[in-house]
C-alpha cells in the first residue's frame, strides 16, 4: 500500500449477498482511481485483513472489471467467499482508502477497537478522579490489578501510590481535561471513574438556588452557573478517556443527582453507540446510609446490580478502633454542633446500631454523625477518621495519610462497599463468558 496520505476515506457496512460478505462501493470519487469499464486487479490478504485493487497490467491479468451506473457513476462490486475470509464473520463496518490508482479495503478502526476491547481478558484498573484510591482498593480486593489513576489533588495523588506501591503505577497529575489522550494507558481492562460531584450534588445549595432563579428569570449567581457547565463538561473528557483506553468494561460512580443529568444521558448514549451493555443501580453501603449512583457498561453480557445490599451482621462497634469503654465521651454541650442544630439536633447512633448517617469531608460541619453513649444520651463521642473508613467497608489495608484534614477528606470523598459487591459481579460475568483471568491474590 502507498506511504502517502489517502485522497478520500469514507466507511461503509458491510453486507451480504448469497451467503457471503460483500463490498458495494459506488461513488462519485471512484473515477480519480477507476473508470468504467477498467479491468482491475483485486487481492484479497487474510494475513493482514485487507483488500488491495489496483489497475491490471493487461487485459489479462485483471480478475475484475469496475461497472458503472447509468449515469457514470463507478461501481466496485464484491461478492465471494473471499471477502469473507479477509473480514470474517463479525465485522460490520469497513473502511475504503482512496489512493492514486489504488484502493485499500480493511476493517473499520471503531470496528477493529470495538472487537479489542471485547477481547480483552486482563484485570487491570485505572481510575479517573482516584483521589486516594478507594473505588481502586475495592476492585484491588476483589481480584483486580490497579495500573494507575488521575488526580488532580497533590496529596491525594500521593495517598493512592502509598496504597499501591508497585513500581508499575502510572499516574497522570492534571485536570482531564488538560491531559492528552495519548497518556493514557492501552492495557486497561477496567476504566473507574467518580465525576467529581461538587456541581451536582443535591447539598449544593448555592447551586439549586442560581438555576432557580435562571428558570424564573430573575439575578442568578453567573460563577455558580458557569461551575455547573463546566462539571458537565467533565462527562466529555470522561468519555475521550475511556476511548483512549478502549476497556472492556467501565464503572462510574456518583451522587444520585447526577443520573438526571444532561450529561449522564450523554454518557449512556455515547456509551451504547460504542457497543456496551449498561446497567445502572443507586445503592448504599452496608454502614452508611450515603447514597450513589453506579453505572455499569461492559461489552457483552450484562452486568446484574440488583440486590447490591449483602448484611455482614456486623454494627458500628464492629467497626471502632477505639472500644466503647475506653472513648472519650463529652456531654452534648461540649459539641457546637448542638448549638448550630437545635432544630434537628445531633445526628448520630449508638454502637449497636447498623447504619450512620452520610460522613462527609467536613468534621465539624453539624450535621456530620456522631456516636452517643450506649447507655447515657446526653454523652456523645467523636468518629476517627480510621473509624469512617472502616465503616466505609476500607479495612485496615487501605492506609491513611496520617494529616487528619487529608484524611477525612478522602474518606469523605470515598465510596461505600456497595462497590465491592460491584467489582465482585463483574468478576463472576468474566468467569460466566470463560474468560481466562488470572485474579491477583
Amino acid at each position: 500500500m502507498s506511504t502517502i496520505a489517502p485522497m478520500q476515506v469514507s466507511v461503509l457496512r458491510l453486507g451480504n449477498h448469497g451467503g457471503n460478505k460483500r463490498v458495494w462501493i459506488v461513488n462519485k470519487n471512484l473515477k480519480s482511481v477507476f473508470v468504467p469499464g477498467e479491468k482491475i486487479s483485486v487481492h484479497y490478504n487474510t494475513n493482514e485483513k485487507q483488500i488491495r485493487i489496483k489497475p491490471a497490467k493487461s487485459i489479462f491479468e485483471g480478475n475484475h472489471t469496475v461497472s458503472s451506473r447509468t449515469n457514470g457513476t463507478p461501481i466496485i462490486d464484491l461478492k465471494n467467499r473471499s471477502v469473507g475470509s479477509v473480514f470474517g464473520k463479525d465485522v460490520e463496518k469497513i473502511e475504503v482508502l482512496y489512493f492514486k490508482k489504488e484502493i485499500v479495503i480493511k476493517v473499520a478502526k471503531t470496528e477493529y477497537f470495538k472487537q479489542k476491547r471485547a477481547q480483552k481478558k486482563g484485570l487491570n484498573t485505572f481510575e479517573l478522579f482516584c483521589g486516594g484510591g478507594t473505588l481502586s482498593h475495592f476492585f484491588k480486593q476483589a481480584g483486580f490489578q490497579v495500573k494507575g489513576g488521575l488526580e488532580l489533588n497533590e496529596d491525594y495523588l500521593a495517598l493512592f501510590h502509598k496504597n499501591n506501591p508497585s513500581e508499575e503505577i502510572f499516574s497522570i497529575n492534571a485536570n482531564i481535561e488538560d491531559i492528552h489522550t495519548s497518556y493514557f494507558p492501552k492495557d486497561i481492562d477496567v476504566v473507574l471513574s467518580g465525576i467529581p460531584c461538587t456541581t451536582f450534588s443535591g447539598s449544593n445549595v448555592k447551586l439549586k438556588k442560581a438555576l432557580k432563579a435562571k428558570r424564573e428569570g430573575l439575578p442568578y449567581d453567573e460563577d455558580e452557573i458557569r461551575k455547573a457547565d463546566s462539571g458537565e463538561a467533565l462527562t466529555f473528557y470522561v468519555l475521550m478517556a475511556i476511548k483512549a483506553m478502549n476497556p472492556r468494561t467501565v464503572v462510574v460512580e456518583e451522587v444520585v443527582e447526577y443520573s438526571e443529568s444532561s450529561a449522564s444521558i450523554m454518557l449512556r448514549l455515547v456509551l451504547e453507540h460504542m457497543g456496551y451493555s449498561i446497567t445502572e443501580t443507586v445503592g448504599s453501603g452496608k454502614h452508611t446510609k450515603r447514597k450513589r449512583w453506579c453505572l455499569v457498561a461492559n461489552m457483552g453480557k450484562e452486568v446484574s446490580l440488583s440486590g447490591l445490599h449483602v448484611n455482614d451482621g456486623k454494627s458500628i462497634e464492629d467497626f471502632l478502633e477505639v472500644p466503647v469503654e475506653e472513648r472519650e465521651w463529652k456531654h452534648k454541650d461540649d459539641f457546637p454542633r448542638s448549638r448550630l442544630n437545635e432544630s434537628i439536633g445531633i445526628r448520630s447512633c449508638t454502637p449497636t446500631d447498623t447504619m450512620t448517617n452520610t460522613f462527609t469531608t467536613h468534621g465539624t460541619r453539624g450535621t456530620e454523625p456522631i456516636l452517643q453513649h450506649p447507655s447515657n444520651p446526653d454523652l456523645y463521642s467523636e468518629f476517627t477518621n480510621r473509624e469512617i473508613a472502616n465503616i466505609h467497608g476500607l479495612d485496615n489495608t487501605f492506609e491513611l495519610d496520617g494529616r487528619k484534614t487529608i484524611d477525612r477528606q478522602v474518606v469523605g470523598q470515598g465510596v461505600t462497599d456497595m462497590f465491592a459487591e460491584v467489582a465482585s459481579r463483574i468478576l463472576n460475568v468474566y468467569s460466566q463468558n470463560e474468560i481466562n483471568c488470572e485474579i491477583a491474590v
